[in-house]
């Protein structure tokens, strides 16, 4: 964890009560501007990640609807004979349960080989300055519930839209 300045105050009036400590320095300029960058870099990747996921919403809602327009018949044949929407459309949940799992396959590798060699993302100058530590369960966590989840949500909004253009 990289203390605010606020922390790195209180800590340097923590020392400053011990009699044996006559000066304390704590690096304010650099530690600001490091930190700022961290932040800023923090919140860069956070609006990057919200963009990637977006396109990745409009891209899996095109595609379904692309297949929507593929199968319409099937679809309107099914219909008639009294099959419901998500049974007729069961192929393309189908494709996206696969997609979703071999996507999270490949970035769940990508990212295991990356915490086994950190060195591949920080140069060995800064390991040892920074330590870096990822945890592997709870990033592969959130990387299933996001394959899964962006695209089950994305089906089940484009289904529920072409269940209300077509009833």
């Amino acid at each position: 964890v990289f203390p605010t300045t606020s922390q790195l105050e209180t800590i340097k009036n923590t020392l400053y009560q011990n009699k044996n400590i006559r000066k304390v320095e704590i690096f304010s300029k650099n530690h600001n501007s490091v930190y700022l960058l961290l932040l800023l870099l923090s919140q860069i990747s956070f609006i990057l990640f919200a963009i990637i996921t977006i396109f990745a919403i409009i891209i899996i809602s095109k595609q379904i609807r692309i297949w929507f327009f593929e199968h319409h018949e099937k679809i309107t044949i099914l219909k008639l004979h009294g099959a419901s929407i998500l049974y007729s459309s069961s192929t393309i949940l189908r494709y996206a349960i696969f997609s979703s799992l071999i996507s999270f396959l490949i970035v769940s590798g990508i990212f295991i080989y990356l915490v086994n060699n950190i060195s591949v993302l920080v140069p060995n100058d800064l390991e040892n300055i920074v330590k870096v530590s990822l945890t592997v369960e709870n990033s592969l966590i959130k990387v299933f519930l996001l394959s899964f989840g962006i695209s089950i949500f994305t089906i089940l909004g484009v289904l529920l839209k072409y269940k209300m253009k077509h009833d």
